[in-house]
């Protein structure tokens, strides 16, 4: 076993012991002279924290799913949480997503059409900087880096981990002043494709139940996995005409569905140990009843999954599964529970600033969720607009050996754009088949999670006007990206490169 490779995994096994230690810590510390609680909700936080990760699959989560194996610590902090049923990101491509989350505003205001591109709008380390709170910005993400203006030019370039000795002297700060206040955002991943095979021992000691696909046969496993990886782009965006060069059969399809998604499910109880380990420390510092927190995606990730086109990805389709994203907010005065009505990303720094006392930037077009999670207003009835991501230029040119991606995206041109909107559980889309052609779609995702059936009735005067007001936002994007591109967009063509091969992109 390589040093680096032992590191992470004695790590990740320290990370897995905490969940043990976590309700021992909330006893010990509620005496601690460093605890305090609020004497009432208005008091609002000290502490605000934006835990913001990346391809996420919310349905891999025990607040969403609660007979999934794995993430503990988020089943935890969900107790105290308002858990958020129908939240939407805006598009399925990091840079985009996380430009929305952090702006409170969508494509047509912060810019950002294509990734990697430089972010030039004001962001929550600005807003809650002005306001004289001390910042603190662990921005590992390439696509949402502080080099990039998501945050300050003195990020951290790597993730917020437990330990982090700037952390720590942060926590050290408040609680030794009560009259300090800090606002932390932290962005990463360790479930993007291809997933990772490092977190897998481990997480099968812990839950056996949960692995057959390995406990069966490993040498079988291994050679599953290793094709996945090898394949990965090719599995991803030219399924079918790469299942038929394999010869694959539908018993080794399951199979090799069947591994995938235990990778994955590894992937995803190392990011809840993560965040658990921080928790923790929070918690060990006497703060946990000043502080906020806010668990986010930037967007999921589609599986295996009959219906869509590409598979084990995201960011080039509409599937729900990559728009709907977790959300979990809990700290003072939150009422901890199902949140049921819809919401957005644009949502999150508006929200976020008034329950810390301060006002949403100007530019910001979300609406604050405060009152309704405080308990004092019925949540708003919103309409959450999703669209698909361009393509950069690199991309493009790696794609051309995808048949089926290079056939729905054949150069970066805004009119391959497609676009959604949704009203409680009704999706309206405007999508792209396979001869090029837009098509409207409807679907009701109460009984057809899955979007398998298209209830588009073109004489439905409702659906038509739905579908308009779809057409209507999407020649909007258009039209901002083009009066944009006379400036010039994103990076130069060299560096977009470096980056999106840094997330594997552009692999095999």
């Amino acid at each position: 076993m390589r040093s680096g490779e032992k590191s992470i995994r004695n790590s990740f096994w320290r990370s897995f012991c905490r969940p043990c230690c976590f309700a021992l810590l909330a006893v010990l510390t509620l005496g601690c002279p460093g605890s305090k609680t609020p004497e009432t909700p208005e008091a609002g936080p000290r502490l605000v924290l934006l835990y913001a990760t990346c391809t996420l699959n919310r349905d891999y989560l025990s607040p969403y799913a609660p007979l999934t194996a794995g993430t503990p610590n988020l089943a935890r902090f969900a107790e105290n949480a308002a858990v958020f049923q129908r939240h939407m990101t805006e598009s399925g491509q990091s840079g985009i997503a996380f430009a929305s989350i952090l702006t409170g505003t969508q494509v047509d205001r912060h810019g950002v059409f294509l990734q990697p591109s430089p972010l030039n709008a004001t962001t929550a380390t600005d807003l809650f900087a002005d306001a004289g709170w001390e910042v603190g910005a662990w921005l590992e993400h390439d696509m949402a880096s502080g080099e990039l203006g998501y945050g300050p030019p003195d990020s951290k370039k790597h993730k917020l981990q437990a330990g982090d000795p700037d952390f720590a002297a942060l926590l050290e700060s408040l609680r030794s002043d009560p009259q300090h206040r800090a606002f932390v955002v932290t962005n990463f991943t360790v479930t993007h494709g291809p997933y990772q095979l490092a977190t897998l021992e481990l997480y099968c000691g812990r839950w056996p139940d949960a692995c057959g696909a390995y406990n069966r046969d490993p040498e079988a496993f291994q050679r599953y996995a290793d094709f996945y990886r090898r394949s990965h782009g090719y599995l991803s965006y030219d399924f079918d005409a790469t299942r038929e060069r394999a010869g694959m059969s539908d018993e080794h399809l399951a199979n090799m569905v069947e591994v995938i998604d235990l990778l994955y499910r590894a992937n995803v109880a190392y990011l809840d140990s993560l965040f658990g380990a921080l928790m923790a420390e929070i918690e060990a510092a006497g703060l946990a009843d000043e502080t906020l927190v806010a668990f986010t995606a930037d967007h999921g990730e589609t599986l295996f999954r009959e219906g869509t086109y590409f598979k084990w990805t995201h960011g080039h389709q509409l599937a729900p599964e990559v728009l709907t994203v977790p959300l979990l907010i809990g700290g003072p005065g939150i009422q901890a529970g199902p949140y049921e009505a819809v919401t957005r990303s644009i949502d999150v720094l508006p929200t976020l600033a008034e329950l810390a006392g301060l006002p949403a930037p100007a530019s910001s077009t979300g609406i604050s969720l405060a009152p309704a999670l405080r308990g004092r207003a019925a949540p708003p009835d919103l309409t959450a607009w999703s669209h698909t991501a361009m393509i950069a230029i690199p991309l493009v040119e790696v794609s051309q050996k995808w048949g089926l991606f290079n056939r729905l995206y054949p150069g970066l041109d805004p009119e391959l754009m497609w676009a959604q909107r949704r009203d409680g559980d009704r999706l309206v889309q405007l999508r792209r088949n396979l001869d090029g052609e837009l098509e409207p779609a409807v679907f009701d995702l109460a009984q057809d999670p899955g979007t398998l059936h298209n209830l588009f009735q073109p004489n439905d005067p409702e659906m038509r006007r739905a579908l308009q007001e779809v057409r209507d936002y999407r020649q909007r994007l258009i039209d901002a990206y083009k009066e944009r591109a006379v400036d010039g967009l994103g990076l130069d063509t060299e560096r977009q490169r470096e980056l999106l091969d840094g997330l594997g992109y552009l692999g095999n």
